[in-house]
This record gives structure tokens, C-alpha cells and sequence, in this order.
């Protein structure tokens, strides 16, 4: 009987795990930008960093052997890049597009003033930046679900420089990123081993390549 409490219990967590939302929350407003992390219930600051107070280092003894730098990551190459770029967006579409309604942007907020001393860049401005909103949001909306969207763009002829402020959440369960890993798992180390295999040789390989060739 204890085993099949326990059971149970395990079951019930593990579900309550995989309903927690995760997400992010993003805010620009008066030249100043907030960025959260979202946990169920909770939040966490990202940005701006608390500050801390400053610990006083330790003296070093002068005897100390120097601390050994760790080697730094080697930067992908335009091979690399390319594969990723042909490689990756439609895998992650793929992986996304099973759980992609259920993705929530919440709050989506956003407004933008344009403004300037040139009436007719400032109109220029706002055509494309209507035409933009217009070609992108009908996508986006077929992607995820927003609740109660509300962009606004507006123009102001008589002011010095444009504004803008807004902000944005976005939200996914647990389990949904369960799925999308799980279903993206097989795709991603095919992306890495070719990844892998397009690296840029090292000193000792191309010396190895040179000793096979002769």
C-alpha cells in the first residue's frame, strides 16, 4: 500500500512539474529596461543586476603558483555558420509547430511615437513600421497565442526625437518543453555531429594530415 502512495505521489509531482509555466518578461519604459525570468508564481531579476556589496579579496601569498586559465571556446567558422543556417530553422520549426499554440505572449504592449525634425522622414518612418505590423502580426498570431494585444504607433510632427516604450511576456509549460526536446533530440545531434565535422582543424591535425599526405 505505502509503495503505490508513493507511486502516486511521484505521479502528482511529476505533472505539477510539467503544468509550471516558464517564460520570460521583457519591459522598456523611460529609457530604462527591466528583464524577468518567470517560474510558475515566482519571478527573478535579470536586469538590472542587484548590486552587491564588494567583498574584500584575500591577499594572495606571494609564494602562490598563478591560476591556470581555462581554454577559450573556439569560434564557429563561416562553414559552421552556414550549416547552422540551413540546418537548424527548419528543425526547430518542425519541433515548435506540435506545441506552437500553446506558447502565451502575455502582456504584449507597445507604443512608439515617431517623431523628428524632417515631417517627411518621420512619415516615412511610420509607413514602413505600419507595413511591418501589418505583414508580421497576422503571422505571429498563427504561431502562438497573444491575449489582448494592443500596439499603437503614432506620430508627433512637433516633437525633437521619437519614443517609445512597451512590454512582453511569453510563457510555455514544462511539458510542453519536454515535447519540443524530445521531438527536436534525434534533429539536434545530427546538427551537432555535422556541426562537429565542419570545425576548422587544429595545429596537431594539420600536422597529422600533412604527415598521412607524404
Amino acid at each position: 500500500m505505502t509503495g503505490w502512495i508513493l507511486l502516486a505521489a511521484i505521479v502528482l509531482l511529476l505533472l505539477l512539474v510539467c503544468l509550471t509555466p516558464v517564460g520570460i518578461y521583457a519591459a522598456y519604459n523611460g529609457g530604462e529596461f527591466l528583464l524577468r525570468l518567470l517560474l510558475g508564481p515566482w519571478h527573478v531579476d535579470l536586469y538590472p543586476p542587484k548590486e552587491k556589496q564588494k567583498k574584500r579579496a584575500p591577499k594572495k601569498d606571494a609564494k602562490e603558483t598563478p591560476e591556470k586559465t581555462e581554454p577559450k571556446m573556439k569560434r564557429p567558422n563561416r562553414e559552421q555558420i552556414r550549416y547552422t543556417l540551413h540546418v537548424l530553422p527548419p528543425l526547430l520549426k518542425k519541433a515548435v509547430g506540435r506545441t506552437r499554440r500553446r506558447i502565451l505572449v502575455s502582456p504584449l504592449r507597445c507604443q512608439v511615437i515617431f517623431a523628428g525634425e524632417d515631417p517627411a522622414d518621420v512619415a516615412n518612418r511610420y509607413g514602413k513600421a505600419q507595413a511591418l505590423v501589418s505583414a508580421l502580426f497576422p503571422a505571429l498570431e498563427r504561431l502562438v497565442r497573444i491575449k489582448d494585444p494592443a500596439i499603437r504607433l503614432s506620430t508627433d510632427y512637433e516633437g525633437e526625437r521619437t519614443e517609445a516604450e512597451g512590454e512582453i511576456g511569453v510563457r510555455i509549460r514544462i511539458g510542453d518543453i519536454l515535447i519540443i526536446g524530445i521531438s527536436a533530440a534525434a534533429g539536434l545531434i545530427r546538427w551537432l555531429i555535422g556541426y562537429q565535422r565542419r570545425a576548422a582543424p587544429t595545429e596537431k591535425e594539420k600536422e597529422k594530415q600533412q604527415a598521412q599526405a607524404a
